[in-house]
Formats: structure tokens, C-alpha cells, sequence
């Protein structure tokens, strides 16, 4: 139907006036139940758009439509993927009053100073710089549901769970640096600028808030330019391995503070060692007066040192040619073997079911790519946990 409606429109518009009415039309596919059937009320399957946006908020309903919307594939609507959306939503709004209530005094800038930024903010300008490349380019393709994924996991991981983890000692009143405050303003009006076309409410009333957004944009971000690329913010290559390593660090002393159930603030230190020639680098990356501090913080140490741990230390883990072991307090929170191992047997098992559904046709065939993609994913952080385990039990077992 609707294609014969735009075909009219089309061709009326060409006979009345010479001109088409539409320049480009894009067309979803059919929206379906979550099992995949057609909705209908003898089935008394229908979703009522209005039920939706009262349950779940308009923002949420538009953001998961677009985020299933894969080319050449029907929508299996779910309304329980909505309310991961709204959580979603609930994020980058406390996001962002956490933001605003730590960079009061800065403003937005029209044009950023960059020169002697520190790591974590000349990282986040990179990935808002390459995010807007990334979503401009998937919306002009009309790939929504990758320009959503993108948006998602930028805000999500970037900048909610790492940046702004990162950036809070620049942040606190007494350890301030203004130009944290500038580089969090700036990330935060291009992102929800990146995030309005998906989320128009949140975006707009989030970006009303942004200080001195009046004196270098419109009135509304409705109005604003769309973010593009910057080159200048380009993130070096050392930039991005220095970060990526820091991650590995601290996402592995986070995993084993849970997995023991240490105390957040039971004292600990952080033993670094070189575990082969090409570590020597990486240590003394982690152990600068740029990067320790830093590390220190996000890990919940209170010291980093360039020393072996002790042999009897069974907790070690070898990282991009390092060998780190988080030293706890109580001798008794080492990681044992044992644990290793059906800690192993149990990522192997989660690897094993994860591959058996790609490995579905079906699957591959039918699920919306956003889904297919985020299941690619997770193989490939399961293999990596894997391979990971492994290594620890080898040295663990030394």
C-alpha cells in the first residue's frame, strides 16, 4: 500500500507542478510481534503506539524501532527491548546531571583549545569525532539501526562508564582543571546532538541545560548543525593502544575484586611486571606520572608498582605483554586455581552456545543485523575471555 501511495505522489506532483514531492524515500518493513507473526486483533497480538509511548516514553518507542530496523527484514517488536531503551534514556540523563554538577564556572566554547589536553580527554574527542563520522554516514545510508548502535555503545561505554570514571579527579572541586569541564560540555552538546533524530525530548531538553549553548548555537537543537567529523581531534595511535590497555587493566582488577568479593575499599596495590621483551613500553606507559594516578584511581589501588609479584600470587594476569596481579589485603582473597578452572569451564560452555546460534541459519537469516552483530560480538569477547583464562591458568599453575 504504501508503495503505491508514494508512486502517487510521485507522479501527481510530476504532472501538477514538474517536480517530485519526495528527493529520497525510505520504507521499513513490516512490523511484527515478537514472535515474528503479523499483528492483528483477531490474534490479539497489536501493540497500540499510544499504550507504548504511556508505558515506556516516546523516546524509548522511537529509539527501538529504529535500532530494529535492518534493511530487507520485518521488525519483531518486543516491548520488553523498550525498556532496556528507557534505561538507556535513564542513563544519559543522570549522565548528564552528574556532568553539569561537576563542571559549573565552564561554558561551551566555540572554538575548543586542545593544546596540552591530558589522555582521557584527548580520547574522548576522538571517539565523539569518530562516532559523528560513523552515525553521518549510517543515516545517509538509511543503516538506522547501526547508527543506533553506534549511539548507544558511544554514551554507554565511552562516555558513561569510562570517560566521565576517568575524568572525575579533573572534575572534583579541589583537584579541578577547567579544561575537563570544557571537554565534558563539548562531548556532551555534540552527542546529544549526534542522539537527536532518535531521541528528539531527552536530546532537547538535556541540551537546553548545557551552559553558553545559547551563545554559539540556535535557539533549539532542532535547529543546531549536525555534527561532522573533526580532524583535528583525531585520536593517535598511541592515544588508542595507551587507553585500550588501560581498560584490560582495570576491567581484569575490577573482575577479580568482584569475584572475590573484596571490599571497594579494602586496601590494594597493583603489581606490574614485564612478561616479555615487547611489555617494557607498556610498563612504563602505566607506571608515568600521567597514567598511575589515573590507573590508581579507576582500579581502586592505592599504589602502582613496578615489581613481581609474589610467587606465591596466583592471581596473575598476563596483559599486552605485562604480567598485572591486583595485590588485596587478605591473603586469603587470592584467586585459587580451582576457581580458574570452572570459571574457564563455564565462559566455555556460554562460547560454545554462542556459536551454536550463528552457527543457526535461521538465526543469521531472520534476526535484525543489530541482533546478529551484537551476537558476533559477544563470540568474539567470549574467545577472548577464554583465551585470557587460559593464559592465567598457565601461569597459575607455575
Amino acid at each position: 500500500i504504501l508503495f503505491f501511495w508514494v508512486a502517487r505522489m510521485v507522479m501527481t506532483g510530476l504532472h501538477f507542478t514538474g517536480e517530485s514531492p519526495f528527493a529520497r524515500v525510505h520504507l521499513t518493513g513490516l512490523v511484527r510481534d515478537a514472535e515474528g507473526q503479523k499483528m492483528s486483533k483477531t490474534k490479539g497480538n497489536v501493540l497500540d503506539p499510544e499504550d507504548l509511548v504511556e508505558e515506556y516514553g516516546a523516546d524509548a518507542v522511537r529509539f527501538t524501532l529504529a535500532l530494529l530496523d535492518s534493511p530487507g527484514r520485518d521488525i519483531p517488536l518486543d516491548a520488553e527491548r523498550m525498556s532496556g531503551y528507557r534505561a538507556f534514556g535513564n542513563k544519559i540523563w543522570n549522565a548528564t546531571r552528574f556532568a553539569l554538577s561537576r563542571t559549573a564556572g565552564a561554558e561551551l566554547l566555540a572554538e575548543l583549545p586542545t593544546d596540552g589536553l591530558a589522555l582521557p580527554e584527548r580520547w574522548i574527542l576522538g571517539r565523539v569525532s569518530e562516532a559523528a563520522e560513523r552515525v553521518s554516514a549510517h543515516f545517509e545510508e538509511f543503516r538506522f539501526d547501526l547508527a543506533c548502535d553506534e549511539l548507544y555503545h558511544f554514551f554507554w561505554s565511552d562516555f558513561c562508564d569510562w570517560y566521565l570514571e576517568m575524568a572525575k579527579p579533573g572534575l572534583d572541586a579541589a583537584t579541578a582543571r577547567p579544561a575537563v569541564g570544557e571537554v565534558t560540555l563539548t562531548v556532551l552538546d555534540r552527542a546529544l546532538r549526534l542522539l537527536h533524530p532518535v531521541m528528539p525530548f531527552l536530546s532537547e531538553e538535556l541540551w537546553q541545560r548545557l551552559p553558553g549553548h545559547e551563545t554559539i548555537h540556535p535557539e533549539t537543537i532542532c535547529l543546531a548543525p549536525y555534527p561532522a567529523a573533526e580532524p583535528g581531534w583525531r585520536l593517535a595511535d598511541e592515544d588508542a593502544e595507551a587507553i585500550d590497555l588501560v581498560r584490560r587493566v582495570v576491567t581484569t582488577v575490577r573482575n577479580d575484586r568482584a569475584e572475590l568479593k573484596v571490599p571497594a575499599k579494602a586496601s590494594a596495590t597493583l603489581a606490574i611486571e614485564i612478561g616479555d621483551a615487547g611489555g617494557a613500553p607498556a610498563a612504563e606507559l602505566l607506571a608515568s606520572a600521567e597514567i598511575a594516578p589515573l590507573l590508581a584511581s579507576l582500579c581502586g589501588v592505592t599504589s602502582v608498582r613496578l615489581e613481581a609479584a609474589p610467587p606465591s600470587a596466583p592471581n596473575k594476569h598476563p596483559i599486552g605483554g605485562l604480567v598485572v596481579t591486583p595485590l588485596f589485603a587478605s591473603a586469603g582473597d587470592r584467586v585459587d586455581v580451582e576457581r580458574l578452572r570452572a570459571q574457564l569451564e563455564e565462559v566455555e560452555g556460554a562460547l560454545a552456545r554462542a556459536r551454536a546460534r550463528l552457527d543457526n541459519p535461521s538465526f543469521v537469516e531472520k534476526a535484525p543485523e543489530a541482533v546478529v552483530d551484537g551476537a558476533r560480538r559477544a563470540v568474539d569477547e567470549l574467545s577472548r575471555k577464554r583465551e585470557h583464562l587460559i593464559e592465567s591458568l598457565e601461569v597459575a599453575s607455575r
